[in-house]
């Protein structure tokens, strides 16, 4: 009886939090019965809810929206449509802002947690490894064939998934003014689509750097196959150990996994190994100014369990580091909503190849999280609280 009042209580003040949402429409239902229909003032998505097991309560009071997140993966709660779920999360982030951080333990913990998968070099390798060793089988169930796992820039709603990379290339190679012959150095460079797009395309000279083995062993062995060994030099190098020179430096979402602690070590990295009259290309996701101070106290899902030791940037405190180093942003071109659809493209064929990456191993559990990660991302794409851009950047 106790125990049932208890819940009642915990029910009460988990609806009463949700009714301070401003944006859209949420409907909870527990255990298929409704018990609640709210529409906020102001228009934004539709979403529901479906309460399986009341620990998902305990786990968003204890732990907040992280603890949300574990109790979807566990099961304990479902809905309708994940990603609109997640977008009408985003876009309520403010009125709810004092209750998904959890309790103070917690977030001590989770700080702790987060300081300790800090990017030193050795923390480097342990992060990227956790992300992108998950084997290249696994990345090639679901991206497409040029592997590309970054946002795509669509010129239509009805482009493929493999022709708008390309255009994300072409944009990218543009901003910067690649000319035949250039000496460019690509610093994080995935499965190498980019860097053999500017040799074949650009007759660039490209130096392509990554931290992840399996990527680098993938990478070497496609440009020999393609017989672009003298128009690619592929390294398996961290970016602090650079030494050279080049008259170009592009770099496509490898920014957010650089750390805060190792912005302005990034930055003066790329100064020294640019010509003087050199330019840089950096695509990267960043968060809304207004949320950026909160962000960097209390780490989220995506930190906790997708890039460990990743951390997004504001604009502004891009500006700021970059100007402590000489460079300064000359043009920028946003285009989140293009990466809400790449993750929209990428969910389905991901949910398509459910069968395939089980094969490889990978449990319910990881596959809940991964289109949790997935939907997590779009939603935030969508309520405009993160953005994407590529940035032409130059020395001072």
């Amino acid at each position: 009886m106790r125990e049932d009042r208890e819940y009642k209580r915990k029910v009460d003040l988990f609806l009463s939090v949700l009714r301070q949402s401003r944006f859209g429409k949420i409907s909870v239902l527990y255990q298929n019965k409704k018990i609640l229909d709210y529409q906020a003032p102001e228009n934004g998505p539709k979403a529901e809810i479906n309460i399986i097991n009341k620990k998902c309560l305990d786990d968003f009071f204890n732990r907040g929206d992280l603890g949300w997140a574990e109790s979807y993966i566990d099961k304990n709660w479902e809905t309708t449509n994940l990603t609109s779920f997640l977008e009408w999360g985003a876009k309520n982030f403010h009125q709810f802002s004092s209750f998904i951080r959890g309790r103070w333990y917690i977030i001590l913990y989770l700080r702790l947690k987060h300081f300790l998968n800090g990017n030193t070099k050795k923390g480097s390798k342990k992060n990227i490894h956790y992300h992108y060793d998950l084997g290249n089988k696994f990345y090639k169930s679901w991206l497409d064939e040029t592997m590309t796992y970054s946002s795509a820039i669509f010129k239509t709603k009805t482009q493929s998934l493999q022709s708008a990379q390309i255009n994300k290339y072409k944009n990218l190679a543009e901003l910067v003014n690649i000319k035949p012959g250039d000496s460019v150095l690509e610093v994080g460079c995935g499965w190498g689509g980019f860097s053999e797009f500017l040799a074949i395309n650009y007759k660039a000279n490209v130096t392509a750097i990554t931290i992840s083995k399996n990527q680098y062993t993938a990478v070497k062995s496609k440009i020999e196959k393609k017989r672009l060994k003298e128009k690619v030099d592929v390294k398996l190098i961290d970016y602090r150990d650079l030494n050279g020179k080049f008259d170009k430096i592009v770099s496509i979402e490898m920014f957010e996994a650089v750390g805060v602690k190792y912005w302005s070590i990034f930055f003066k990295k790329l100064y020294e190994n640019l010509k003087p009259n050199g330019c840089i290309g950096l695509q990267t996701i960043t968060i809304d100014e207004k949320f950026f101070q909160t962000y960097r106290k209390f780490p989220d899902f995506i930190q906790t369990y997708i890039f460990p030791g990743g951390m997004l940037p504001s604009i502004s405190a891009i500006n700021e580091i970059m100007a402590n180093e000489g460079l300064y942003i000359d043009k920028k071109n946003m285009f989140g909503l293009d990466y809400a659809e790449t993750l929209k493209r990428w969910r389905s064929l991901f949910q398509d190849s459910l069968n395939e990456i089980k094969s490889q191993g990978f449990n319910d559990t990881f596959l809940r999280m991964w289109n949790y990660y997935l939907s997590y991302c779009e939603g935030g794409f969508r309520s405009r609280n993160i953005d994407v851009g590529q940035f032409l950047i130059k020395k001072n």
